[in-house]
């Protein structure tokens, strides 16, 4: 473990439950005000990941909307078939989308926005979003932001699904023939 990365205790997650927790923590911290909509994918398994470091990464995501003056925020969850960040044995990855309509990031703090201690506001310490990268990339995973300003922005987060393995089912599976080949 490299110093300022976290270590992770990945098991299986339900996701739902962690958005809804960090929902919950964002009311308490910011009440009334904010409109929160969520677009859940019920498709979505349970993921190898660490529960509260994804809990972590959703609640500062959602912090800094609120931050930056978001009044509507948007969580949607999707699966995602043939990313780039698959390797032998996955076919899909979770993306979760934290959209906001805050004041935007502006275009000089983009391509740096993940490193430690770049923040775009007075009283950041540019510390939360390279946490949350380094939570991330720890989990196989990627984390990508898109911005305009004045409109809002969104924060993609894509982890591997591992694939389901079933139990029981034979090696080969005979034909019509009753023989593996065909023959």
């Amino acid at each position: 473990q490299k110093f300022g990365q976290p270590e992770l205790q990945q098991d299986e997650t339900d996701l739902y439950p962690l958005l809804d927790e960090a929902l919950q923590l964002l009311g308490l911290e910011f009440s009334g005000g904010i409109e929160l909509e969520k677009d859940y994918d019920p498709s979505i398994p349970p993921i190898e990941a660490d529960g509260s470091a994804i809990r972590q990464v959703i609640l500062n995501l959602l912090r800094n909307a609120c931050q930056a003056g978001a009044t509507n925020l948007k969580i949607r969850t999707r699966v995602e078939y043939g990313n780039a960040l698959l390797h032998s044995g996955q076919s899909r990855v979770m993306r979760l989308d934290v959209i906001d309509d805050g004041q935007g990031v502006p275009e000089s703090l983009r391509s740096l926005l993940f490193l430690p201690l770049v923040t775009g506001r007075r009283d950041g310490t540019g510390l939360g979003l390279s946490i949350c990268y380094g939570i991330i990339h720890k989990m196989g995973g990627e984390i990508t932001v898109t911005s305009a300003l004045d409109v809002g922005t969104t924060f993609q987060i894509r982890i591997p699904v591992k694939s389901e393995v079933t139990v029981g089912m034979p090696e080969t599976v005979p034909t019509a023939t009753g023989h593996p080949l065909g023959n």
